[in-house]
């Protein structure tokens, strides 16, 4: 390959994808929570009154819907400063549209304190790494055991 030969206006250029942390997103998990990225929670708290998030779907789009309000009138929960929403339904609704979970919403502004989201079905989600747990020596309850263990040296 000759490099003075190359045609550089046949090239086209190759988007990077959107990072997670500079968008608005929010991921439905198979637990039934709604998580919130940090930029989204940053949108949230941006307004002092809005202390609440409704949250809204419509099957018949895949859109999600989030609301922040700042009062509850019972169909919203409490603005999660940590970012994850318990909302044990959302997990039905999203199965019954034939969602899988987890599901990346991708989120825009609305106005009105509202961000609007399509379900982005190529998105992967990261594995999780196991728990490990640590493996103890079991307790010796019996002192008897105790004492032959320090004699037999």
């Amino acid at each position: 390959m000759n490099i003075d030969s190359v045609d550089f206006q046949s090239f086209q250029v190759v988007q990077p994808n959107a990072s997670r942390y500079s968008s608005l997103s929010v991921s439905a998990m198979a637990d039934g929570t709604l998580r919130l990225n940090s930029k989204t929670i940053l949108y949230a708290f941006s307004n002092d009154k809005n202390h609440f998030v409704r949250v809204l779907f419509s099957a018949k789009q895949r859109l999600i819907c989030l609301e922040f309000l700042p009062d509850n009138d019972g169909s919203a929960s409490k603005t999660p400063r940590g970012g994850t929403v318990s909302i044990r339904a959302l997990k039905d609704v999203l199965e019954q549209a034939q969602i899988s979970l987890p599901a990346f919403f991708p989120l825009k502004e609305a106005g009105e304190g509202r961000l609007v989201g399509e379900c982005d079905p190529n998105h992967h989600f990261l594995p999780q790494s196991p728990v490990s747990k640590r493996v103890r020596k079991a307790r010796k309850t019996d002192l008897a055991a105790m004492l032959s263990v320090g004699n037999s040296q």
